[in-house]
């Protein structure tokens, strides 16, 4: 069993998002592996939504991608590819932007150091980091917006 039907287990015997799940569990305040277990016919009618909400919004980013690449287009091939690392989203944006506004088609923020080994995701925008930024969903956002504004400014999908 994977992580989904713990989680649909815990939405059905807690009531709470997998987002508030996640926060009491990251509170020592829940284990869901001791919750009683639902069918898995109610686990699945449980985690159904949550994951097409997800998928939904995978679709919408591509679509908004296809959209700014049609619209603005795309650098010349070959791709000049620009890393960013400061372990500060905001640091990594002006960096990125700045790369942008020099030529880059492709801007990489590398992950901050070890965080493939943590037991969870960080949450929201970061500004500290070991040899990287952390990925959240949040330094995704900014970066993406950054990048959306100076592409337009560079005539030029980054």
């Amino acid at each position: 069993m994977g992580a989904s039907y713990w989680m649909g287990n815990a939405m059905i015997e807690t009531g709470k998002s997998p987002q508030e799940i996640a926060e009491m569990i990251g509170r020592g305040e829940l284990n869901i592996t001791e919750l009683p277990q639902a069918s898995l016919k109610d686990i699945r009618a449980a985690v159904q939504p949550v994951a097409e909400k997800a998928v939904g919004i995978i679709k919408k980013n591509r679509m908004d991608r296809e959209r700014m690449l049609t619209e603005i287009g795309e650098g010349p091939k070959p791709y000049l590819y620009v890393i960013v690392a400061t372990g500060n989203i905001y640091e990594d944006v002006l960096q990125a932007q700045a790369a942008a506004r020099q030529g880059a088609d492709i801007i990489a923020v590398i992950r901050t150091t070890g965080q493939s080994l943590l037991d969870y995701v960080p949450f929201g925008a970061t500004t500290e980091g070991f040899g990287g930024t952390y990925a959240t969903q949040e330094n995704f956002r900014i970066m993406r917006k950054a990048l959306d504004e100076v592409g337009e400014e560079v005539g030029k999908y980054i």
